[in-house]
């Protein structure tokens, strides 16, 4: 057999077999009426797990405390999460106490350093609150 003869069974061959294919629809977008009419099947998503029988579930998390209305100890207080906002007051002691409020982590917005009573407003729009000393209670 000859290449053109060849070539010539392969048109042949090819030309009947798309003689028997039926007609293909011709392309366009899927449309959500193409789902809902049942022309088109999607594949089925990975099913979730089966959930762990009720006595190896894990506890729900608890609720997070309301934040604190005194500061007992020196540190560095978030306000909002650690302490609420409002006038603190501390009462005085024999040595020198200092309180500084951030607006951020970088930025110190107020500080005082003091002897005897006083006290700090902290605003809600404050970031956090630092003393070197302990004995601060929310007044209002």
């Amino acid at each position: 057999m000859t290449i053109i003869h060849k070539t010539l069974a392969l048109a042949t061959l090819a030309l009947a077999l798309s003689a028997c294919a039926p007609e293909q629809p011709a392309s366009r977008p899927l449309t959500y009426s193409d789902i809902a009419e049942g022309r088109v099947r999607l594949a089925p998503r990975n099913p979730l797990p089966p959930a762990p029988p009720a006595e190896a579930r894990p506890e729900p998390p608890e609720a997070e405390a309301e934040p604190a209305t005194a500061i007992a100890e020196a540190g560095t207080y978030l306000v909002g999460a650690d302490i609420q906002p409002g006038t603190y007051r501390h009462a005085g002691s024999e040595e020198f106490c200092q309180a500084w409020r951030y607006s951020d982590a970088n930025t110190s917005v107020w500080g005082v350093t003091v002897e005897g009573q006083t006290f700090v407003e902290v605003l809600p729009g404050d970031w956090a609150v630092k003393v070197d000393c302990g004995g601060w209670a929310l007044t209002g």
